[in-house]
């Protein structure tokens, strides 16, 4: 099941990702993290933040292929398959994944009949094993 509640992650989309972090570490005072997770760059939110941050950079006259805008990511725990076929019957979609992260877990995009697209998160020890 998703839960509203375990927002996990909000992925933001920019057009120009060198402006967008220093935007966030003056404004917010969230820097960087010196991380590498795919095209992600990953911001250093306070600690009792219940979520994390992400930036993906993209030019703009590219339509990026994993988002429409921001996507948030939730975890989810359970039947991953389920949730995934679920979305489907729906008249949904999945876009993308499962995208590993060594360490974390994995990542899926779905798209909603309208066209809203959802992160979703699975830890390592509940991921379903990749194709």
């Amino acid at each position: 099941m998703i839960h509203p509640h375990r927002l996990c992650q909000l992925e933001l989309h920019s057009e120009n990702i060198r402006a967008s972090i220093d935007f966030f570490a003056e404004i917010f005072g969230w820097p960087a993290v010196p991380i590498a997770i795919h095209e992600y760059t990953v911001l250093a939110v306070p600690d009792d933040c219940r979520f994390g941050i992400s930036i993906v950079g993209h030019l703009p006259q590219e339509h990026h292929p994993y988002s429409s805008g921001v996507v948030p990511y939730f975890e989810v725990d359970g039947d991953l398959p389920g949730i995934l076929e679920k979305v489907e019957q729906l008249g949904g979609k999945q876009v993308w994944g499962p995208r590993p992260m060594p360490g974390y877990g994995q990542l899926y995009c779905v798209e909603d009949p309208g066209g809203i697209r959802i992160g979703i998160y699975a830890r390592e020890d509940k991921a379903a094993p990749p194709d």
